[in-house]
């Protein structure tokens, strides 16, 4: 459950992290002035909005309060790292240690303060990147892989792995696999720069409406329900500061990443 809020872990990961030592990430005031999540919350805040302006409006500054939440989300990473260790440890004295595949994920991120947000629940690298660790006990070498994978990647992953026969499916039946084998790059094969992901999140008002983004080795691409979009180069732009989606040199760069999108969704432009 952790790192996840309620952010409630022993005094002892708080004691790890005082509020004097945290460096805190530079917030840009306005960083969220050209974005479009809050243009999709009709009539209300979005939820990140109200949860970061209740945190700041209840320490009377945002550097006070964003240290106290970031202590709280350190320690909460430091408890959960520890019992991760616990784990491994019992499996490096088991038996099963040289036989036993051991996978780490998370099922989401988290934005901290960036664009006046807070919580999850957005499409920014913040709230979409994810750890992930695969170990194989017979890889000799561990290459570190710089490429856009997704979740729905270690299914088919696990069934490689495995050798997994039949239908790959709970009812039996045949079943369409969406996401790829990681295998490839775990055996350090080059073909990360072609790799490309999708994350959503359910849109208010509209059954079904959902905002999508596409996401490429160098490029974020966001299209909201209402058709307003963002786009950040993330090989110039790590933090996704500046939204590129309206200057037309990027014009034909965005084109593609619709036109992408659109065929990934099965829908027409």
């Amino acid at each position: 459950m952790r790192p996840h809020t309620p952010l409630v872990v022993p005094q002892a990961y708080f004691d790890r992290f005082p509020l004097e030592d945290i460096v805190l990430p530079e917030l840009l005031a306005g960083d969220a002035d050209d974005t479009f999540l809050e243009a999709n919350s009709p009539g209300k805040q979005s939820l990140g909005r109200k949860l970061y302006n209740a945190l700041v409006a209840s320490y009377g500054n945002s550097d006070t309060a964003l240290r106290h939440y970031y202590q709280a989300y350190l320690a909460s990473i430091a408890f959960a790292d520890e019992q991760v260790g616990r784990v491994l440890d019992a499996l490096e004295n088991s038996p099963f240690r040289d036989n036993t595949i051991v996978i780490l994920a998370s099922d989401h991120g988290y934005t901290l303060g960036e664009k006046d947000y807070l919580f999850k629940n957005n499409l920014w690298e913040s709230a979409t990147r994810i750890p992930l660790i695969i170990y194989d006990p017979r890889t000799k070498s561990v290459p570190l892989v710089d490429a856009p994978v997704s979740l729905i990647d270690l299914y088919p992953t696990i069934a490689q792995i495995t050798q997994a026969s039949g239908a790959l499916s709970r009812t039996g039946k045949a079943a369409q696999l969406f996401g790829s084998s990681l295998v490839p790059l775990m055996s350090g094969a080059d073909g990360g720069g072609q790799r490309f992901v999708i994350s959503e999140r359910q849109a208010g008002g509209q059954k079904g409406a959902m905002h999508v983004t596409l996401r490429t080795a160098r490029w974020r691409y966001i299209l909201y329900q209402n058709g307003k979009e963002e786009l950040y180069d993330h090989q110039l732009d790590p933090r996704e500061i500046a939204n590129l989606a309206y200057d037309d040199e990027h014009a034909p760069r965005k084109r593609e990443l619709r036109a992408r999108l659109d065929a990934l969704l099965g829908r027409a432009n």
